[in-house]
């Protein structure tokens, strides 16, 4: 049977990091959790959460296909494309945030964008 990875397991890095340890990077291994993010020198810092998608039988709890990791960068960009994640995670990895900090961050990017159509 293959089970979803516990949460606890995907959130061990981003906890460690909290808690000021420095747990290991790995360029190809990103790891589940909330971040800030640069996407230049002198860019503000910008929210990322890298989390994983687990589809499953409601029924068995089996999983119904392999997990994936998602990236949101923000709340604008939704990305699955791996060799984007392990960039953004390289980046983001020493700058792992709380839940407030994530969500001030947020709320920072809708005062930013507010009025800014991202489609044009």
């Amino acid at each position: 049977m293959r089970t979803p990875t516990p949460k606890h397991v995907r959130a061990r890095y981003w906890r460690a990091a909290l808690a000021g340890e420095r747990p290991a990077t790995h360029e190809d291994d990103p790891q589940c959790g909330l971040y800030k993010l640069r996407m230049g020198k002198n860019a503000p810092w910008r929210p990322l959460k890298i989390t994983l998608d687990q589809p499953y039988d409601i029924v068995t709890g089996e999983l119904t296909d392999d997990e994936q990791l998602i990236a949101y960068l923000g709340d604008s960009v939704r990305c699955t494309h791996i060799e984007t994640i392990c960039r953004w995670w390289l980046s983001a990895a020493r700058h792992p945030i709380t839940v407030d900090e994530y969500a001030a961050l947020m709320a920072e990017e809708h005062r930013r964008f507010r009025g800014v159509n991202l489609a044009a």
